[in-house]
């Protein structure tokens, strides 16, 4: 037999109903070839004439087929199926002096040490390994490539390189340290200015956009800010809160795109009593009323300095008593 195909693996997707899968390489003996089947990351190596035959070895070309009897077999979809070739490195065969050469057996030899040698091949494609166009600056130098520590050594490591390129073991990875603080999941790391640590907080952020890319939400930055704004979510029968926290009784203010002001929500110290805007339904006014702790609480509206108190439109009522004179009708205004 010739090797003429410079391969030892192939792969397959399985899609639930094919069961025949061909071999595309030679093989000496039904042993060496292994059949794998990938599901979700996982492997699952597969009995040959249990969950497969195989074409009897030797072969130039074989097909490994899934059994449907007395089990069904074949790989489900979107699966990944490897038939591979794995030989043991061994030289069995014994020359005896004097004792006639067989072409055949010769020959066989020469083929397991070819497949052998792809086999090397195959795996040396698939690993972390330095360009033939580097400079040969490590040649005959070990340390370049070799990991000298032993397995407790080297256990909850890094795999690191050294200022020389070489390969080293280190317990954090070189100018950026790691910090193992407890995590836990929804954690992030972040930077504490000198090392990266573990932490329960997003990183910086400066605007939360839409689904569609656009933008939902900015944060602006202020040099050592103490105060923020916090949001509070609630459980059943409760309403969630926006407050402003850090330093104490501090309130919120609002303003527009020219930074210019819309509302100030004031705070004072040990506050029982608060305004509440209360919406409605069809037919029935919308109310801002006094609440809190006291019993009995007023409301105070505070013009500035000689400034006056306007109300626009008609005054239907005060303390009970109702208004239908003229001069209620339009504009009210009462002295300050």
């Amino acid at each position: 037999m010739t090797v003429t195909v410079n391969r030892s693996r192939v792969q397959y997707t399985g899609n639930g109903s094919t069961t025949a899968f061909s071999v595309t390489f030679n093989a000496l003996t039904q042993a060496e070839i292994v059949v794998t089947v990938t599901t979700s990351g996982v492997d699952s190596v597969k009995t040959l004439n249990t969950e497969y035959s195989l074409t009897t070895a030797p072969f130039a070309t074989g097909t490994v087929t899934f059994l449907t009897s007395p089990t069904d077999y074949p790989p489900a979809a979107s699966t990944t199926i490897t038939i591979s070739r794995s030989l043991d490195f061994k030289q069995e065969t014994d020359y005896q002096a004097n004792d006639a050469l067989d072409a055949e057996t010769l020959e066989e030899g020469y083929d397991k040490a070819m497949m052998a040698a792809q086999q090397l091949d195959d795996g040396k494609d698939r690993m972390l390994k330095y360009a033939d166009t580097l400079t040969d600056d490590f040649a005959g130098d070990d340390d370049f490539t070799t990991i000298s520590q032993s397995a407790s050594d080297r256990a909850s490591k890094y795999l690191s390189f050294d200022t020389s390129g070489k390969l080293v073991v280190v317990t954090e990875i070189t100018g950026t340290t790691l910090t193992e603080t407890s995590s836990a999941v929804g954690d992030v790391l972040t930077h504490d200015g000198s090392k990266w640590v573990n932490s329960k907080i997003l990183a910086r952020v400066s605007q939360i956009n839409d689904s569609n890319g656009n933008e939902a939400i900015k944060f602006v930055a202020t040099g050592s800010a103490v105060n923020e704004i916090t949001v509070t979510n609630a459980a059943t029968g409760n309403a969630p809160t926006i407050s402003a926290t850090g330093e104490v009784d501090k309130g919120i203010h609002f303003e527009n795109s020219e930074a210019e002001e819309l509302l100030k929500l004031a705070s004072v110290a040990s506050a029982v009593n608060e305004i509440s805007v209360t919406n409605a339904a069809t037919t029935n006014a919308p109310e801002i009323s006094a609440t809190g702790g006291d019993d009995n609480i007023d409301v105070d509206i505070t013009p500035k300095g000689t400034g006056e108190l306007n109300v626009d439109g008609k005054v239907k009522s005060i303390n009970g008593q109702s208004f239908t004179h003229s001069a209620f009708h339009g504009a009210l205004i009462l002295g300050v």
